[in-house]
């Protein structure tokens, strides 16, 4: 029941060999367009490297993080904008691509009943009640609300960056999930965009905002000039894309990140900005 590391087994998900926590699908999924980019730029001279994304994506599929496999999909998009059309590739391996991610989803779904029960419960909540619905998110509806609450209360400068645990219980519904089982709320609200609304306000919103537009910007003044810069900074979007539901957005561990993501993509040399004349 416990790996060389003293670790212990989860049946159900792989959780990797050096954590008991849920975290190496997120972490697998945050890396995908770094992973694409080698690939294309450092791997052979051949179609057939692009098979390594297939054990790639089945292990990010059954870590069983639905936050993962929604990273998976951001990271795949910025890196098909930025990098797939100057990419040799010919149209019928870009045709393949996504059929290929097709196949490998579903053919997980089928042989692997925790992943197909997972992508039916995710699929069939879309259509369902609220507590249904709170339920297939592993009760994040009621930290939204919750969250929702507590934005109200201070909307323009929120109530200070980290602050949600501490508020959770003053504006929590009387019946509230998480108290009535655990005796306290979350340490954030599971979704990037919310956290700084309730955390920092809408100046904390107009930040992020600014920052996106920033970094956008760089990477498309960048393209097919310095595109290492442009790969590290499209996982600074990828990390701290506004939907994100799984990780804190001001936590030190995946904004540390975030922060190096950015570091390594603005370390470049001036004269690789400037529009040649």
């Amino acid at each position: 029941g416990f790996n060389f590391l003293g670790f212990p087994r989860d049946s159900a998900v792989l959780t990797g060999m050096f954590d008991a926590n849920q975290r190496l699908g997120l972490v697998l999924a945050l890396f995908l367009p770094l992973a694409l980019y080698a690939l294309r730029e450092r791997g052979p001279n051949s179609n057939w490297k692009w098979v390594v994304l297939l054990p790639y994506a089945v292990v990010v599929l059954l870590s069983l993080k639905r936050s993962a496999w929604l990273m998976l999909a951001v990271g795949l998009t910025v890196w098909v904008v930025f990098f797939l059309r100057m990419s040799a590739l010919s149209w019928r391996a870009k045709i393949f691509g996504p059929v290929a991610v097709l196949l490998v989803i579903a053919g997980t779904s089928y042989f692997v009943p925790s992943v197909g029960k997972t992508l039916q419960t995710t699929l069939s909540a879309l259509n369902s009640d609220y507590e249904t619905l709170d339920i297939a998110t592993s009760r994040r509806l009621t930290l939204w609300d919750t969250g929702a609450r507590i934005f109200k209360s201070s909307p323009v400068t929120g109530i200070g960056p980290r602050g949600y645990r501490y508020a959770y219980n003053d504006f929590a519904a009387p019946n509230d999930y998480w108290i009535a089982r655990h005796g306290k709320g979350q340490t954030h609200p599971h979704l990037m965009g919310l956290e700084v609304l309730v955390e920092t306000g809408l100046v904390g919103l107009l930040g992020l905002i600014m920052f996106f537009v920033f970094v956008f910007r760089a990477m498309w003044a960048r393209r097919g000039r310095d595109s290492d810069s442009v790969v590290w900074l499209a996982l600074a979007v990828v990390a701290w894309f506004p939907l994100n539901v799984h990780l804190a957005f001001y936590g030190s561990y995946w904004s540390s990140f975030a922060w190096l993501f950015i570091a390594i993509g603005a370390a470049i040399p001036a004269n690789t900005l400037q529009d040649p004349a």
